[in-house]
């Protein structure tokens, strides 16, 4: 009774790995509008504050993410661009002129995209 026992609680425990979500590896590259590599961005996961990583000088950067998960890549001058994560295992970030943002004084950031939308 107790080999059943421990049998069966070793099964358990094999199984639930594959009950466990698929997380899969996504490396990508984060550049500027004019192809430059963006050094020190910040990219998380929505949702999950816990996940994250910065590029390095190539702008390179690598992360744990699921697919239909979404990526937010966040530069040291406060741009900001959202990824969704498909079935791809590399992805390129372009931060573009959308992304950039506008000081109106008081306090009162937007971004171009916003700012224009008028």
């Amino acid at each position: 009774m107790k080999y059943k026992f421990i049998a069966l609680a070793i099964l358990a425990c094999v199984s639930l790995k594959g009950l466990a979500q698929e997380e899969s590896g996504i490396t990508g590259k984060v550049v500027d509008k004019a192809g430059n590599p963006v050094e020190g961005a910040l990219i998380t996961v929505e949702g999950n504050a816990l996940v994250y990583s910065t590029t390095n000088r190539d702008g390179v950067f690598a992360i744990s993410a699921e697919n239909g998960n979404l990526l937010r890549v966040r530069t040291g001058s406060d741009d900001t661009k959202v990824v969704p994560v498909k079935d791809q295992k590399n992805i390129t970030v372009v931060l573009d002129f959308s992304t950039e943002k506008v000081n109106y004084g008081f306090g009162l950031d937007q971004t171009n995209a916003v700012s224009t939308g008028a």
